[in-house]
């Protein structure tokens, strides 16, 4: 039970450093004119989403 408590926090930080780095890689990609702002506002706005929920999943554990 405590085994899988851990495993599941671990697995929720390991997504939210994930969607940080992707975040991180539209911004990138958005200043080298890779990207329109618009399509990396719409992806950047679904990971915080996406990181929202999983916070708030690991609150309620």
């Amino acid at each position: 039970m405590i085994n899988d408590y851990f495993f599941k926090q671990k697995q929720i930080n390991w997504h939210l450093d994930e969607h940080e780095t992707e975040i991180s890689k539209l911004v990138k990609k958005t200043r080298n004119r890779e990207i329109s702002p618009r399509d990396a506002a719409e992806q950047i706005e679904h990971r915080l989403h996406l990181m929202a929920e999983m916070a708030r999943i690991k609150e309620e554990q």
